[in-house]
């Protein structure tokens, strides 16, 4: 708590005594004050990410929702009924976090649009969550044949806990994952 608003006093000043001339946000939620902020204070920015309805602002952003829905086809073209998504921890996914909602959009409609069994979890993103992660949903959704997610922190151990559980002819592991 004390890193936040010590992180948004410095925005205000930053802001306020127009010490930079224009500012790159990163890690973009859905409703994000900061863009708020910079728009009122008419102070030039670009984000890297989007709000739910970026009009009139600059962004880049990837498309989560059009590449987690890519892969789900993919996955279903290769004969995988019971799909998962690994998205990104259960604070970000709250807090609206762009990226996971985006993602978990097109994972329901590429599952739905295939008839798939989807199944979402979160999962904390550093590998040892990725591990965790996922042996409790092999234990919880042994259906489950393939794994999407764009939890890049968390992929070595994903990988960990899908070559333990012996997947080789199980569970396929199939990720995409988001530059950190």
């Amino acid at each position: 708590m004390r890193c936040a608003r010590r992180a948004e006093r410095a925005e205000r000043r930053i802001v306020t005594g127009r010490r930079v001339d224009g500012v790159v946000l990163m890690e973009i939620r859905l409703e994000d004050g900061r863009v708020t902020r910079l728009t009122k204070a008419g102070l030039p920015f670009v984000t890297i990410g989007r709000i739910a309805e970026p009009h009139d602002m600059s962004w880049i952003d990837i498309d989560y929702s059009g590449l987690i829905a890519r892969c789900v086809h993919h996955l279903a073209d290769l004969g995988h009924r019971h799909v998962a998504l690994v998205n990104r921890s259960a604070e970000l996914v709250a807090a609206g976090y762009g990226p996971s909602h985006r993602a978990l959009t097109g994972f329901r409609a590429a599952a739905a649009d295939r008839g798939l069994t989807g199944v979402e979890v979160c999962c904390g993103d550093e590998t040892a969550s990725g591990e965790a992660c996922v042996e409790q949903l092999l234990v919880t959704h042994p259906e489950v044949t393939a794994v999407a997610t764009i939890n890049e922190a968390a992929l070595p151990g994903m990988q960990r806990a899908l070559t333990g559980a012996g997947t080789a002819g199980g569970a396929a592991s199939a990720s995409l994952t988001e530059s950190a």
